[in-house]
Formats: C-alpha cells, sequence, structure tokens
C-alpha cells in the first residue's frame, strides 16, 4: 500500500465514524493505552545537586539514599528531579535540607517501602510533589512519612499516599522562627494503620489540604493535631479512628475543618478550642 492509498483509508475511516456519529451509532469509546510498569535500575546512594534528574533507580538499605542536604554539603539544589524510583529499607529515602534555601524540586511518582522517613524536606520553596505512594516503618514514634520542617514556602502536591510509619504520616512541624507557610496538597489519603496518626501541624500558616482520607487505629491520640499554626483548611475529608478527630494544643487562628465526615460519638476537638472552627462534618 502507497503513501496516498493510506491517506484515503484514514480518510475512509473518518468518513464512517462520522457518518455513524451523525447516525446516532458512535463507536463506544477506547479505553487509554495501559502505562506499563517502571523498570528500576539499582543505585548507589545519591547526592543530588542543582539540575539533576534521577530517573528510575532503586535504592535499597541506605541510611540516606538521595542526600541534598545544604547545611552537609554547603549547597543550594535548585531545579532538579526525582521521578519513577523506588526507596526499600532505607532510614531516609529522600532528605532536603537544612541550610542555603533550595528551589524548583519535582518529586514525582516515588514509592517506598519500609523507610523510617521516606521524605525528610526543609528550607526548600516553589517545589511540587505528586504521585507518591510512602510506606513508613513503625516502631519509633519520631519517624514519620512525610516530614515538612522549617522554611517549607510555595509547595504544591497531588495523588499523595502515606501509609503506616512509627509516628505520624505527614508531619508539619516548624521548630524555629522561620515558618512553613503556602502549603497546597490534594488528592491525600494519610492511613496510620500500624502506626501512630495520621497528620499533626505545628507552627506552620496557610495551609490547604483538600480531598484527604484519615485512618487511625490509635486510642491515645487524634486523627489531627494542631499547634500554633494559622490559616489552615481542611476540606472534603474523611477521617476514622482516635479519640478525636482533633487535639489542639492552642495558638492557633483560622483554622476550618469542614465538609467531611467522622462517624462516631467521639468528640470533634479535644485541647484548646480556640482558634479551630468546624463546618458541614457528618457524623
Amino acid at each position: 500500500m502507497g503513501l496516498f492509498d493510506l491517506a484515503e483509508a484514514h480518510l475512509a475511516g473518518l468518513a464512517v465514524r462520522v457518518a455513524a456519529l451523525e447516525g446516532g451509532t458512535a463507536e463506544p469509546p477506547v479505553d487509554p493505552p495501559v502505562e506499563p510498569p517502571v523498570t528500576y535500575t539499582p543505585s548507589p546512594a545519591l547526592i543530588l545537586r542543582s539540575g539533576d534528574v534521577v530517573q528510575g533507580k532503586s535504592f535499597t538499605g541506605y541510611d540516606y539514599a538521595i542526600n541534598a542536604a545544604s547545611g552537609a554539603y554547603n549547597q543550594a539544589v535548585t531545579n532538579a528531579a526525582v521521578r519513577d524510583s523506588r526507596f526499600d529499607g532505607c532510614k531516609f529515602g529522600v532528605k532536603v535540607g537544612t541550610g542555603p534555601i533550595s528551589s524548583g524540586i519535582a518529586l514525582e511518582r516515588l514509592v517506598a517501602r519500609d523507610c523510617r522517613i521516606p521524605l525528610m524536606l526543609a528550607d526548600m520553596q516553589d517545589s511540587t510533589l505528586t504521585d507518591l505512594d510512602l510506606e513508613g516503618r513503625p516502631g519509633s514514634t519520631t519517624d514519620h512519612c512525610l516530614y515538612l520542617e522549617r522554611g517549607i514556602k510555595r509547595m504544591t502536591g497531588r495523588n499523595i499516599r502515606l501509609t503506616q510509619g512509627g509516628g505520624y504520616c505527614l508531619h508539619m512541624y516548624n521548630p524555629s522562627d522561620v515558618p512553613g507557610e503556602d502549603i497546597t496538597l490534594e488528592d491525600v489519603t494519610l492511613d496510620a494503620t500500624g502506626g501512630w496518626l495520621p497528620l499533626v501541624i505545628m507552627g506552620f500558616r496557610r495551609v490547604a489540604l483538600r480531598r484527604v482520607k484519615l485512618i487511625t487505629q490509635a486510642t491515645d491520640g487524634p486523627c489531627i493535631m494542631l499547634g500554633g499554626c494559622d490559616d489552615v483548611l481542611i476540606e472534603d475529608f474523611e477521617a476514622s479512628g482516635g479519640y478525636s478527630l482533633v487535639y489542639s494544643h492552642g495558638g492557633c487562628s483560622g483554622v476550618v475543618i469542614r465538609n467531611g465526615s467522622y462517624p462516631g460519638s467521639k468528640p470533634l476537638i479535644l485541647g484548646t478550642a480556640a482558634g479551630v472552627t468546624f463546618e458541614g462534618v457528618m457524623r
């Protein structure tokens, strides 16, 4: 078949589809192609530097699989990415901070299993988290699946699943006068089954979590722990477990938790209720 024959065949097929649409007998939609599974290449531990793209790698058993700790290396990492990579049995999967401000870092399609702290991020701005499936290691309550510390600014994320962990699935903690702020995470599952608490926000401001599922089997803690945070929005959520939906240590303002469900008879909030409001929470 020549070039023009191919073109004519394509036009004929198009004409058939147009006629089917006009006659109300359109062909059924074609399923999107199935993405092939990622093939990981085993890698030694790496230092992430500006401009690096780490892709398709697997890391097993390292203390620091990928380290961009700018305090240790006196570097600010800019415009770097870690994509389509896997971490097994590591202390840290990816660690960024503390020191000069890093920016423009993309963490995409990462898988972690049995890692003490799959992601620890600090002093990082204008960065993104996409399609994360991170499983922590039960044990120490100081280990967390996703640990956002001081100096995190203007971070966005979507499709994030955090499970187990010794301490918290998502820990947002600012221990200093360098605030974390302007964080937006959407489509988030925080399943602390086998660990402790799903979500802790301490000392951050201007945070939005949308379409969130929070699960805990703990009887000695809440689904959400707050302290010293401002202008926090948690909306379109499902929560279960814990001795309350929220425990607040106080010092909060402008915290709104709305349009979600927390079934059962446990209280919505314990501790200090000032600065925290609830809207449209179904019991």
